[in-house]
């Protein structure tokens, strides 16, 4: 359920997943690979105990 609220409402999360979709990857497929990705993200903020911050792309800089 966290990779599917990821690829929605995370915007780097959705980008990669879609990516994913777009090189013929499966929805499962993609979703397991995105979950992963979530985990290892995860697990290095407990490790250096810190926040999410999500970065912002060229287009929301300007």
């Amino acid at each position: 359920m966290a990779a599917l609220n990821a690829i929605r409402y995370c915007e780097p999360l959705k980008m990669f997943y879609e990516r994913l979709r777009e090189k013929g990857k499966s929805f499962k497929v993609a979703i397991v690979v995105v979950m992963r990705k979530l985990i290892t993200l995860l697990n290095v903020m407990v490790k250096t105990n810190s926040c999410w911050q999500e970065q912002k792309t060229n287009s929301e800089r300007n």
